[in-house]
């Protein structure tokens, strides 16, 4: 779910996410970040307990009145299959959004980060294992500037990296 407050704390209204989701029963988002246009990016987990236990991670685009964007991958979400009960494999973690309304996601146990267009298409990845500047040992955060570059936390080499945005 999604609630709404205002800045001081007073509840507005709860907006409940997990019905755009069909059957899975349990979604929990991992980050947030606005577009240029105000439209709300939530990167996240789902998981389903019957009839066997699967999970899938998830980048899904709101508009401002919280309805599913459907311009972005037809229904508003790209879903992909986490590799059995390992969350890590494909997990997302933490997500931004460039001024031309790319979205960037770190996937920490893949050692990466992944770009998808506005449109919800994967553009790019960049990373693999390692501690050269190519590389990455632990990326669990990433934010876009309004210049163009990403940024990445590499928790496990004691860094932040810098790049310019994948065009």
């Amino acid at each position: 779910a999604i609630d709404v407050h205002t800045v001081d704390g007073g509840f507005v209204r709860r907006f409940e996410a997990n019905a755009s989701f069909g059957s899975l029963q349990y979604t929990s988002g991992r980050s947030v970040a606005l577009d240029a246009n105000g439209k709300i990016v939530v990167a996240g987990i789902t998981f389903t307990y019957t009839p066997s236990y699967t999970a899938k991670s998830f980048v899904a685009r709101f508009n401002r009145d919280l309805t599913l964007d459907t311009s972005f991958s037809g229904d508003g979400k790209v879903e992909f299959e986490i590799g059995g009960t390992d969350l890590g494999s494909d997990e997302v973690n933490k997500v931004g959004v460039d001024s031309a309304g790319r979205i960037y996601y770190t996937q920490p146990e893949k050692y990466q980060f992944v770009v998808m267009s506005p449109e919800g298409q994967q553009e790019g990845i960049r990373g693999g294992q390692g501690s050269d500047p190519a590389s990455f040992g632990l990326p669990v955060g990433i934010a876009v500037s309004p210049h163009g570059e990403v940024f990445v936390v590499d928790t496990s080499n004691s860094r932040i990296l810098q790049y310019q945005t994948l065009r």
